[in-house]
């Protein structure tokens, strides 16, 4: 038997590390104490546009299962969108990214995905 050992990848530890303080900012959304959230938010460490990228999804998908809250968690996205306004371009891109460029193309992905759904739903069985 030979010895294994898994290395994460910065970026995998970054996200497992931002997947931590959103659950924890999240649940805390769901006891409606908007100061914990805060607290929480204040902890995450969003340095590049694909970590907000990241974050906007969770967030986005988070807020589709509970729509109980979803004021909430549009409080969250408005708390990030005034911390985080924009991004340095990435090594591919030539301009800053905002956050309402990346907010408006996770919305947009959610949106073509339950499309899909929905017209999948509605195609007849072929046997």
């Amino acid at each position: 038997d030979r010895l294994r050992l898994d290395v994460e990848s910065e970026e995998e530890v970054r996200q497992r590390a931002l997947v931590w303080h959103l659950t924890n900012a999240l649940s805390q959304a769901n006891a409606d104490d908007n100061s914990s959230v805060l607290e929480c938010l204040d902890s995450l460490d969003i340095q590049t546009q694909d970590d907000m990228l990241f974050a906007a999804k969770f967030i986005v998908s988070w807020a589709l299962k509970d729509a109980q809250h979803c004021d909430t968690y549009a409080d969250i996205i408005l708390a990030l969108r005034k911390r985080h306004p924009a991004f340095e371009p990435g090594d591919a891109d030539c301009r800053a990214t905002s956050f309402n460029r990346i907010l408006r193309a996770v919305c947009q992905e959610e949106y073509d995905t339950v499309l899909l759904e929905e017209s999948q739903a509605c195609m007849p069985r072929v046997a």
